[in-house]
């Protein structure tokens, strides 16, 4: 499906809306699974099977919310075809794990679990929501769990878990899209090893399709050497194999690509070709390009590179690049409110080797290091450009919310040295409003916002006392509590909320 546009704001804007569409669809049939058989009816398998004798779509296949409403297992070992529009809507990540049978790998049949190509007009959607889907284990064996063609994928809360053993000599264990959109959001992706590109996840597309990942995780993923020229990308691989002006849209917001190690170049990251990447208030960190470069991100493309608000720190390469490498003309890398810092190798570079635009952000290297010359500070804003300097971040942890970045320690220098005034451009993302870490979490804590991805929040201070007659101020205290008191009855009665 076509989401192109100029501008990130755009592609969100068209993917919110095409979920939306997709979420007005009356379905033709629902299929319930109502036990957790294998095999059979009420069975996922048999669900699946008869959504393609259905005929056209779109379907729903959904789960007995009374069976399913403890945590249970499936297991189930086929092959799937993608003919028609379906959403599969589980009861939950935490609800409903389906464990994935390993078959021999040389076998075409069983190699992937949902397979799909579509070539005519109006490709269908694959949407899947609310479970855990994991490879189970075995010594060679596994089994990729999407390879789609002009089919677009959404995921929303699943939880994907390889059994770290690689395809032979194939890209993309986990997810494999093909001239297609792929959305995923609030989902997790781990334990995924390509033997060629894309530990887990691979994207090769010719139009103005996006990916979109968001409030995710992609950690403890790996690509190997097994064609030669391969070994990219041991988190994500993406190739805009288009004309120029036909850009593929990378998008990853609020998220963590983390722990991944490409046997070639990009241990978390790889770009090839007319692809533009936006990393926007998300962790790259602790990945490792072990024999190339671009220990995080490695972009051989010819679209713009925008970090904001993010932290890539502590990756490895023993060649240039550690935290970024980005080789083209014309490939722009623009840092602002963002931390790139620690990252090391035996390389020149080890943070950044590009050509940077960067605003309000810290750059490990110093003046005398390599590569730094071509660094300069955006001519669009004021604002100081923070180089080689200790950012006083901790390590890599959960500190709130579904994914981990680096805290901030109290004398950080990146603690209000942000600014709100320093996303305006049209391929940039509004400024958040809470940090990576989500919901509760506020973006601007301080007197302005900390770099990187994260916020030290700030404990508001506390109202002046006021004082009163009697006791210290205790006599003017009680007519508000019997206001506020009252208040909160009026309330629960206009509510019919009652505890």
């Amino acid at each position: 499906m076509n989401l192109g546009s100029n501008g990130t704001r755009t592609i969100l804007f068209s993917a919110v809306l095409l979920a939306a569409c997709i979420g007005q669809y009356v379905s033709a049939a629902d299929f319930t699974v109502s036990n957790d058989n294998s095999t059979g009816t009420g069975s996922f398998d048999q669900a699946l099977q008869d959504v393609n004798q259905a005929g056209v779509g779109p379907h729903r296949i959904l789960f007995d919310s009374e069976f399913f409403n403890v945590a249970r297992q499936i297991h189930i070992d086929g092959r799937y075809a993608i003919v028609n529009e379906l959403t599969i809507t589980g009861p939950g990540s935490d609800l409903l794990t389906v464990i994935v049978a390993p078959r021999d790998i040389n076998n075409a049949i069983t190699r992937d679990l949902f397979v799909g190509d579509w070539a005519g007009n109006s490709p269908p959607t694959l949407t899947v929501e609310g479970m855990s889907i994991e490879i189970g284990p075995a010594t060679g064996l596994t089994k990729r769990l999407f390879f789609l063609t002009n089919i677009d994928l959404f995921l929303y809360d699943v939880q994907m878990t390889g059994n770290s053993q690689p395809l032979t000599a194939q890209s993309g264990n986990g997810i494999v899209i093909q001239r297609a959109t792929l959305f995923m959001q609030d989902s997790r992706m781990s334990g995924f090893a390509a033997d060629a590109n894309g530990g887990a996840v691979y994207v090769r597309n010719d139009n103005t399709e996006s990916v979109i990942i968001e409030r995710s995780v992609l950690t403890d993923n790996a690509t190997t050497i097994g064609v030669p020229g391969t070994g990219y990308g041991g988190g994500i691989y993406v190739q805009g194999t288009g004309p120029a002006g036909s850009t593929t849209n990378l998008t990853l917001i609020d998220s963590e690509i983390s722990d991944t190690v490409a046997e070639h170049s990009g241990g978390g990251i790889a770009l090839f070709g007319e692809v533009r990447l936006t990393v926007h208030n998300s962790t790259i960190s602790s990945n490792t390009a072990s024999t190339g470069a671009g220990g995080g991100i490695y972009q051989i493309t010819n679209g713009p590179l925008n970090i904001q608000f993010s932290t890539i720190v502590d990756n490895f390469t023993p060649g240039e690049g550690a935290g970024i490498y980005a080789d083209r003309p014309n490939a722009i890398v623009r840092v602002t409110n963002s931390v790139v810092a620690g990252n090391f190798g035996g390389g020149t570079g080890n943070e950044i080797t590009a050509d940077v635009v960067a605003s309000h952000s810290l750059i490990g290297d110093g003046p005398g290091d390599a590569d730094i010359a071509r660094i300069t500070e955006d001519s669009g804003f004021s604002g100081t450009l923070i180089f080689d300097t200790d950012p006083m971040i901790a390590g890599l942890a959960n500190t709130g919310g579904s994914s981990r970045t680096h805290a901030l320690l109290a004398a950080s220098p990146l603690i209000d040295a942000g600014s709100v005034n320093a996303e305006p451009r049209e391929d940039s993302l509004p400024v958040p409003q809470t940090d990576q870490r989500g919901t509760g979490f506020a973006r601007v804590s301080g007197s302005a916002p900390d770099i990187g991805a994260y916020e030290l929040q700030v404990a508001p201070a506390p109202p002046p006392a006021t004082g009163g007659s009697g006791g210290g101020g205790g006599g003017s205290s009680a007519p508000w509590m019997l206001l506020v008191l009252a208040g909160l009855a009026w309330l629960r009665r206009r509510t019919g909320v009652h505890r």
